[in-house]
């Protein structure tokens, strides 16, 4: 008994330091929707294999939680034990920033930190790399977060060593704006049977021959 209220003592003082760490979750987050999948807390949670198509507010976070505790994925040796996380565009600039094993979700108002001597002010993406480094908080892997490829796709294919994936997608606001957009859409997707991704033979190479005035 003495030691199960040791425990419960010390659980409960770590409790205060851990809200404290992930503070950055209380603001600038979308709430979760229901059409989306199952809704925990403030995020959607990912199913295998299937695709959400969402929307998120500007200079705000839509949040996701992936798990995957399935015995035989992860008795897959090395090679094939990977997971897919996959992120759209539909219309306008998202990022996408991954944290994985535990919290807190990735805080994208961090990530552009200042180069020493050129900049004073930290700031969400895209980072101008002439006076910013890429540096998120709470962040394993990301978008390309330098402007370079927004619009584009976000394709992770990585190790999957892990259980737990914190998936957050950010809309910038300023990138969106000057085209127009003020609510930015997006498709996720996350996979860990990486043979069921249809990809294209030849490494991607195309080849193609007249077979016809109209047929190739």
């Amino acid at each position: 008994a003495g030691l199960a209220w040791l425990a419960v003592a010390v659980l409960a003082a770590q409790a205060p330091r851990c809200r404290a760490r992930c503070d950055h979750e209380e603001y600038g987050v979308d709430p979760p929707d229901p059409r989306d999948g199952q809704v925990e807390d403030k995020h959607v949670v990912l199913l295998e294999g299937r695709a959400v198509t969402s929307s998120v507010s500007l200079n705000h976070s839509r949040r996701f939680y992936y798990m995957n505790n399935n015995v035989t994925t992860m008795n897959q040796p090395d090679r094939y034990r990977k997971l897919i996380i996959s992120l759209e565009p539909c219309e306008g600039v998202v990022y996408m920033l991954v944290r994985k094993t535990r919290r807190c979700w990735s805080d994208p108002f961090t990530c552009c930190k200042p180069k020493q001597g050129l900049s004073n002010e930290t700031l969400p993406p895209p980072c101008n790399p002439d006076t910013h480094l890429v540096q998120c908080s709470w962040t394993h892997f990301h978008s390309v977060l330098d402007g370079s490829r927004d619009g584009s796709p976000t394709f992770f294919e990585v190790p999957h060593n892990n259980l737990k994936y914190f998936i957050s997608v950010f809309a910038p606001a300023e990138v969106n704006l000057n085209y127009g957009i003020r609510t930015p859409t997006f498709r996720i997707t996350v996979l860990a049977d990486i043979g069921a991704f249809p990809r294209p033979g030849g490494q991607g190479r195309m080849t193609a021959k007249v077979a016809g005035d109209r047929a190739l």
